[in-house]
């Protein structure tokens, strides 16, 4: 069944603890590599080994891309016929195909009768899918980096340890930022610079997919600040429906709170 119950896990409260659980992740399952070659497993249990481990795999790939991006402008500046018509289409179907899961989230909710509403109404869920969307590129670029670092670690027998997760939103320092998020800063200013120099316009083509690199230190400490998280529970932003009716599980919790 699609449909969960009665099970709740809380996010990690800032971009710096979800890069740690992100990382646990990508050595759970680079760990399938192991498992792919045990007799008796069902084709369809090896596919979904197989795409579990793709999961990550393709970090790397899209980190490797984004640092190509000079190169691939460069090339096309030296080429008279270069397509760029194709190129903008090429670029968009990938961007649709990047969101394609949210997309049909979001059309999943505004088809079925009453679903919008129980994500706080039509304003709410307009505004929660956009922000949603916003900081999942964002947080994409923040994650992409430390995992790519992390996956080349792994070759030379890094390992991690599955520890007590922090659930507690307390906020970031800007000098833990800063101390946390430096190669992806550095990576978006090499990155950017070389694409302003090359072309503006490819630059500002490509700010979907390096903006993240630039705003990353920022983005964790703003965006792990309390005082947002409180003003957007307050206004029922990014909310789920438990948040609007909570389920028993949670009404019981609360209710000790409250009083």
């Amino acid at each position: 069944m699609p449909v969960e119950g009665g099970s709740y896990e809380e996010n990690p409260p800032d971009a710096l603890a979800f890069i740690g659980r992100d990382v646990r992740w990508c050595q759970g399952n680079m760990q399938y590599l192991k498992l792919l070659g045990l007799p008796g497993l069902k084709p369809v249990s090896r596919f979904q080994l197989v795409w579990a481990i793709l999961m990550f795999v393709g970090i790397p790939a899209w980190t490797l891309m984004i640092a190509l991006l000079p190169v691939a402008a460069i090339e096309a500046q030296g080429l008279a016929d270069f397509p760029v018509a194709s190129a903008k289409s090429l670029y968009v179907v990938f961007l649709l195909m990047y969101l394609s899961p949210k997309l049909a989230g979001l059309v999943d909710a505004v088809t079925t009768k009453g679903e919008v509403q129980r994500f706080g109404g039509g304003l709410r869920f307009g505004l929660s899918a956009a922000i949603e969307i916003v900081f999942s590129f964002l947080q994409g670029a923040v994650t992409t980096i430390r995992t790519s670092l992390f996956m080349i670690g792994l070759l030379f027998g890094k390992s991690i340890v599955w520890s007590g997760q922090k659930r507690d939103g307390d906020g970031v320092t800007w000098t833990a930022a800063v101390a946390a998020l430096w190669p992806q800063l550095v990576f978006g200013l090499a990155v950017c610079g070389a694409l302003y120099l090359i072309s503006p316009t490819v630059l500002l083509w490509s700010l979907p997919l390096t903006a993240g690199y630039l705003l990353a230190i920022p983005f964790t400490v703003l965006t792990a600040k309390p005082a947002l998280g409180r003003f957007m529970l307050r206004h029922g932003l990014a909310g789920i429906p438990e948040d609007f009716v909570p389920p028993p599980e949670i009404a019981s919790i609360q209710a000790p709170e409250a009083g």
